[in-house]
């Protein structure tokens, strides 16, 4: 008799937050190949809403969006106790170390400069997924044991 359980595969969510869909289009098509589910938002207030109720496993995010740019929705996300916790991948053309700063004072994990490399994206969305993912199972343990 074999007491173990099979292994489910988890799916994990990513949202990408940019108004150009040609400029997603191809790391969506990357992401989902690999297993990834993508939720599409084309502004920061849509990208914002979608993060609250979708709780993605990473965000990639434009910097220059209508409206309020990817900075202020990054510094929004972590400011609400809902998404705080959401990885959030820049994707800009703006590449100027201030700009960089800029992004990781913001909030941001990572920062990639467009034209995207998809197989530097998925790289680095593959490595912060496994970090996210590491860092909630050590959390949990860490919860059971208190």
């Amino acid at each position: 008799m074999n007491n173990t359980r099979p292994v489910i595969p988890t799916v994990h969510t990513v949202l990408v937050i940019d108004d150009i869909p040609a400029n997603f289009d191809v790391a969506v098509e990357h992401l989902e190949a690999r297993g990834y589910r993508v939720v599409i938002a084309q502004d920061g207030e849509e990208g914002f809403q979608r993060a609250v109720f979708v709780q993605p496993d990473l965000i990639l995010l434009d910097v220059m969006l209508p409206g309020q740019d990817g900075f202020e929705i990054c510094r929004r996300l972590k400011a609400d106790a809902k998404t705080s916790g959401i990885p959030v991948i820049f994707m800009t053309a703006l590449s100027e170390e201030n700009d960089k700063l800029a992004g990781f004072k913001a909030g941001g994990i990572d920062y990639v400069t467009k034209p995207l490399c998809i197989s530097e994206v998925i790289a680095r969305v593959d490595t912060h997924i496994k970090l996210h993912s590491m860092q909630k199972q050590q959390l949990t343990v860490v919860k059971m044991h208190t």
